[in-house]
């Protein structure tokens, strides 16, 4: 799950936690606003020391942003910024939750 807990001058800072993990597993990531979903999985992918093994998916508001060529029924990634995934799942508030999940999905 990744959390933006602040956004001041185009950057945003984003907690990515792993889901099911105890202890918990978490980076901290400060990534500009403007950053695709696309982009901002490669970094989430070298934060946690990931080679890109397994196919990705954000959920963001119950829609699903991945690689449409890989994920059947995604929505694009690279055609949605950290900043518009923050204003699509709640515009009024400065602490937006998202979610990504990797693994395999449905083929």
């Amino acid at each position: 799950m990744a959390k933006a807990t602040r956004q001041a001058e185009g950057i945003v800072s984003l907690k990515v936690t792993l889901r099911g993990i105890r202890p918990p597993v978490w980076r901290r990531l400060w990534v500009p606003g403007r950053m695709t979903l696309g982009d901002l999985h490669h970094v989430i992918q070298a934060a946690m020391g990931w080679d890109n093994a397994h196919l990705h998916a954000f959920n963001i508001a119950g829609r699903e942003y991945s690689d449409p060529h890989e994920v059947d029924d995604a929505a694009d990634e690279e055609r949605l910024t950290v900043n518009g995934c923050c204003v699509r799942v709640c515009p009024a508030s400065p602490i937006p939750t998202t979610s990504a999940t990797t693994g395999s999905m449905r083929s």
